[in-house]
This record gives C-alpha cells, structure tokens and sequence, in this order.
C-alpha cells in the first residue's frame, strides 16, 4: 500500500515538472529574437541599375551597380519612385535627413527611379533638389526589381539588411509617417549591430578552431619524426 501511494506521488511530481519544461519550451519558442526569421533578397543582376546621381552631383557616363555592395557595410533602405508620384517627392525630403543623420553607423538611403522615359527632365529635377542619397535608374523601369521585390506601386520602400535579407517594406506615404519610419530605421541600425557582433564572434570561434587543429596538426608531426625506442628484448629470445 505505502509502495502504491508512493509511485502515485512521484507521478504526480514528474507530470507538475513535465507541465513547466513545456511552457517553458512554449514560451522560449514564442518569444525568442532568434525565432524572428527574415525572407532573402531575390537575385538582382549587375545590369539592372545603374547609378547617375552619386549624392552630390550628377554622373557622365552612368556607373553600373552590384546590387549586393549597396547593403555590405550597413543596413540599407531603398525608395522606389517615378517623376509624377507627389507621395514619393514629399517622402524624399525626409529620406535625405535620414541619410545624414544616420551615416555614422553604416545606414544609407539608396533611391530607384522607376521611368522609362523623361531622363533628362529626371536629371534636372534631382540636380535642383540636391539629395544627399544616391540615386539609379532601373533599366526595366516598374517591371524591374521593384517587381521583384512585391512592390506594384510608389512609392515603396524596402529595409535591407547586412546579411541580404528584407527587414521590411512599405507601400505609399502620408504626411507624418516619416516620425514611425525613422523608429524602424532605429531598429534596423540596432538589429545590424548584433548581426555584425554575432558575425565578428563566429569568425574569432573559427579562427581559434583552427589555430588548435594547427597545432593539434605540428604536435603530431613532430610526434611522427621522432626516432622509435628500440623494443625490449623478451626473455625467451635470449640465447643460453
């Protein structure tokens, strides 16, 4: 009977800490940064944009971008925008602060134009307005990589992160967004910091990884060129 009630407790016990490592499983689960998973940018090829605005003047002829150094040494947001979109040249006023303001920690604005047509009319807009970012043209206009990216209107905005990944996008602007905006790219900067601690950590594990298997490697070799000890002579191979 004791043995009885005592099997009974210690199943009770066992299904009490069972029901705690599960929620502790759950909620480890729910609300872990490292849960939080972000989508890669699609393919961009080096012939898709090519830059003529450069931040502070105009460029002749036009440089050819690889999309990926856009984002290699800090966290991006680009602006997708046409010439007669009213949104997009409200909204770039306040991309140009950012631009500024942020520079030190590796964030950098990056605006496509998405015309077709009208690249003189463009050029002399953009000469008048004097944005601080640089600015490309698609050479596929609206059915170029904003397409590729899910935008189907201006403007559209898309944060970028260091390691090729989409941190978030935007469609349209509305006097006023700007101030929830720069909170994003507040974020974006802080989130980019762990990315680059967590990239520099890897890389010194790696680093000691192979400084031991080196010496682990030279210890061995040493071992290897050492002159064998002669073999104790048994007893039986004695002559009499």
């Amino acid at each position: 009977m004791a043995l009885l009630f005592y099997l009974n407790y210690i199943e009770k016990i066992m299904v009490k800490y069972l029901y705690r490592l599960v929620l502790v499983l759950f909620f480890t689960l729910t609300f872990s940064e490292d849960v939080t998973s972000y989508s890669k940018l699609p393919k961009i090829g080096s012939n898709e944009l090519k830059m003529y605005w450069d931040g502070e003047k105009l460029l002749k002829p036009q440089l050819p971008i690889e999309f990926s150094d856009l984002y290699k040494e800090g966290p991006l947001l680009l602006s997708f925008w046409f010439l007669g979109c009213g949104p997009c040249v409200a909204e770039m006023k306040h991309l140009s602060k950012f631009n500024e303001k942020y520079k030190d920690t590796g964030f950098k604005v990056v605006s496509i134009n998405t015309d077709k047509q009208s690249k003189g009319r463009i050029k002399s807009f953009v000469k008048k307005k004097k944005y601080s970012f640089d600015m490309l043209f698609d050479q596929e206009g609206k059915n170029g990589v904003i397409k590729k990216l899910g935008g189907v209107s201006c403007p559209y905005t898309v944060l970028v992160n260091t390691d090729g990944t989409i941190y978030s996008k935007h469609i349209g602007y509305e006097r006023g967004e700007e101030i929830a905006l720069e909170k994003e790219i507040n974020e974006l900067i802080k989130y980019n910091k762990s990315l680059a601690i967590d990239s520099s950590s890897d890389l010194k594990n790696n680093k000691e990884e192979q400084k031991v298997e080196k010496n682990f490697s030279s210890n061995l070799e040493i071992v290897k060129k050492q002159p064998k000890l002669a073999e104790p002579i048994s007893s039986d191979s004695k002559t009499e």
